[in-house]
């Protein structure tokens, strides 16, 4: 599995971003390294009554409770049978939550001019959601902004 977490490794470039990638079915996601905390194997959660319909539950971590919201339920996704997932421990300006993937594959680092602004909409996903798209081999991986994806209250639904 991924390990993020070990920061003094990771020395931030003015003109790099550092990506954690990962996946919802066969399409790659990312999100900004700075942001990810550690990412832990999925184990069952704590459920919550009457929760939005993308909050999974609740999970203990480190003596914390933490939300934890389903990327794919948040994207309008069906559910993945059962096996493997991840959850990603995210902190980003002063909100700690916890965020359910398929898996997280690799940290993708990329120069900043090798992004690309998003188009208007990519997957059925609004240009406002996605900071921007760099390539991986042949395959975008889709920067998401972490910010507006998990606080706007709106449905985000992707075509499958």
């Amino acid at each position: 599995m991924l390990r993020v977490g070990s920061r003094a490794k990771v020395a931030p470039e003015a003109d790099r971003v550092q990506l954690v990638a990962v996946t919802l079915g066969k399409r790659l996601f990312g999100f900004d390294i700075h942001e990810v905390r550690e990412i832990l194997p999925y184990r069952a959660l704590a459920r919550t009554p009457r929760p939005p319909g993308f909050v999974e539950g609740i999970v203990e971590h480190k003596g914390r409770l933490l939300p934890v919201l389903s990327l794919r339920r948040r994207l309008g996704l069906s559910e993945p049978g059962p096996g493997g997932r991840a959850v990603l421990l995210l902190a980003w300006e002063g909100v700690s939550l916890g965020i359910s993937v398929d898996a997280a594959t690799q940290v993708v680092g990329v120069r900043a001019d090798e992004l690309m602004p998003p188009p208007p909409q990519v997957f059925g996903i609004r240009a406002e959601y996605i900071r921007g798209v760099v390539t991986l081999g042949v395959r975008p991986v889709l920067w998401l902004a972490t910010s507006r994806l998990l606080t706007s209250a709106e449905p985000i639904t992707m075509v499958e």
